[in-house]
């Protein structure tokens, strides 16, 4: 795997892994809304709440429609419906688990 390619699937799983467990895909599957609006209902910082949003269009988890975000369809599928069989948010919060560990191991 080359870096830039690597670099993209850790940004996508920290993401996408964090935008599940928080529960921001599926609040934003129960009601779309702004960035300001999720922000608040969420108690999140809205800047915060803005770049993860776009970063979420930007890798095609969520649209952006006047202002309005919502999941894709396959977002749904995959990280919300959890009786469904192409349900995968168990796995991304595993991922999220083994990267946690490497970063806080003492290197002396």
């Amino acid at each position: 795997m080359k870096v830039r390619e690597l670099q993209r699937a850790v940004e996508e799983t920290i993401f996408v892994g964090y935008a599940h467990r928080l529960g921001v895909l599926a609040e934003l599957n129960r009601e779309p809304d702004t960035a300001e609006g999720l922000s608040r209902r969420m108690g999140f910082n809205a800047r915060v709440t803005r770049v993860l949003l776009e970063a979420l269009v930007e890798m095609g988890y969520c649209k952006v429609t006047n202002g309005r975000y919502a999941i894709t369809e396959d977002a749904r599928s995959r990280l919300v419906d959890a009786g469904g069989p192409d349900y995968e948010g168990d796995f991304w919060s595993f991922l999220l688990y083994l990267m946690n560990p490497w970063r806080s191991l003492p290197m002396s």
